[in-house]
């Protein structure tokens, strides 16, 4: 008797995962294509992060901190993408910081 009662309970996980495994995956694919053109969040937080120290390291240094400033005035107006920014950053940190 046991043996038949697990049958038909494996039986009803195997209904269950037959009908709702579609509709997950299509909740789950519907949702990749909502955030495809969304900006990688970590990637915007480290760029703000690098560009506040780099702003404060290069304040006795006007010409490299013009160039900064013309960086982030083109991030802010969607001249460059985060990616160049942030790659953009780190030449900059690595020519003039040292760590």
């Amino acid at each position: 008797m046991a043996i038949i009662a697990l049958v038909i309970f494996g039986f009803v996980i195997l209904i269950f995962i037959l009908i709702f495994r579609p509709r997950h995956d299509d909740g789950v694919d519907k949702m990749l294509k909502q955030n495809k053109n969304v900006q990688p969040l970590f990637k915007v937080r480290s760029a703000q992060l690098k560009y506040l120290s780099l702003h404060q390291a290069l304040a006795q240094n006007p010409t490299a901190l013009q160039a900064l400033e013309q960086l982030h005035t083109d991030y802010e107006d969607k001249v460059i993408s985060v990616d160049d920014y942030h790659t953009a950053l780190e030449e900059l940190e690595q020519q003039h910081l040292k760590h």
